[in-house]
């Protein structure tokens, strides 16, 4: 198939499939050859020196040749070679370049819409991992083939096929990557023990983090993406729930439920159950006990 690249408007049946492709392409560079080419829309060119920062989402395929890779600032580097596939998020800066002695080809889809938008918060793309290597994965080249297809003949009569390829090319990265998906589960799950563990004192959620060998924003990322919480709600939720325990199965007074549950006062205690149970420690309790003093009245008559 020849070199092409088309440009789309989003499809009105963006909503229905999650995603809209607005772009797709095949370019070959030779050894030594110009890039990027220019010939793109002015929201699309780049150079070398400024980079680009686009407004959605670009899955990149390299099949010959090799390369470079630059995201999300100047200097963080990956190498590109055959089999590379990465991926582009907007409002990330970014530039690549093929190598001037090997050159390379590459394929190209672009798309916007909340699917993608939606696997992102999931961690199951990250603009901290770009670069996902599928090597000689003949389903994801035999999804580009039939993207240049569909593209090539017709690209807006296609586009809503286009579209869902798209997602197929994201149901492939979420499959490939099982491996790495179960190990950050089993990391997540090991943090959740190791914090309900030790509930009933105050802990440095960064220096846990270090212990399970990991930096704390690329933690706290994958734990709220596997739990729908953030690792100091979680903190935060969990000792409460066993402030509640205290509070409906003890007379404990709150100073010694606080003492308990490692937290520095009773203030401190009662300002955090507020802010998450919606009403003071004290007042919660004697809720508790008239809802069951009302239950043994009920089964009493």
């Amino acid at each position: 198939m020849k070199d092409y690249f088309v440009y789309l408007s989003e499809t009105p049946h963006a909503s229905i499939w999650g995603c809209a492709a607005t772009s797709a392409g095949l370019a070959r560079v030779a050894p030594g050859g110009a890039y990027p080419p220019q010939r793109h829309p002015h929201d699309h060119h780049f150079t070398w020196q400024r980079g680009r920062i686009l407004q959605a989402y670009q899955f990149v395929l390299i099949t010959e040749g090799g390369g470079v890779l630059e995201s999300g600032q100047p200097g963080r580097k990956w190498d590109l070679s055959a089999g590379s596939l990465f991926v582009l998020f907007p409002g990330v800066w970014h530039r690549y370049a093929p190598h001037q002695q090997t050159g390379w080809v590459e394929h190209w889809l672009e798309l916007r819409g909340a699917a993608l938008d939606r696997a992102r918060e999931r961690a199951l793309i990250s603009p901290e991992r770009p670069i996902i290597d599928q090597t000689t994965d003949k389903v994801l080249c035999d999804a580009f083939s039939q993207i240049h297809s569909w593209a090539h003949e017709n690209a807006i009569a296609h586009q809503d096929l286009l579209s869902t390829l798209g997602l197929h090319i994201l149901a492939l990265l979420g499959h490939n990557s099982r491996d790495e998906c179960d190990r950050l589960g089993k990391l997540v799950q090991r943090a959740q023990t190791l914090i309900t563990a030790r509930a009933d004192r105050s802990i440095s959620l960064t220096a846990l983090a270090r212990e399970l060998g990991i930096g704390y924003s690329h933690f706290r990322q994958i734990f709220k993406a596997r739990t729908g919480v953030s690792p100091k709600r979680f903190q935060q939720e969990l000792r409460i729930r066993r402030a509640q325990e205290f509070l409906a199965n003890t007379d404990k007074s709150l100073e010694e439920i606080a003492e308990l549950l490692g937290f520095s006062s009773s203030f401190h205690l009662s300002r955090q159950f507020k802010e998450l149970a919606g009403t003071a420690p004290r007042h919660w309790r004697e809720r508790l006990a008239q809802e069951n003093a009302s239950r043994r009245s009920t089964r009493e008559t």
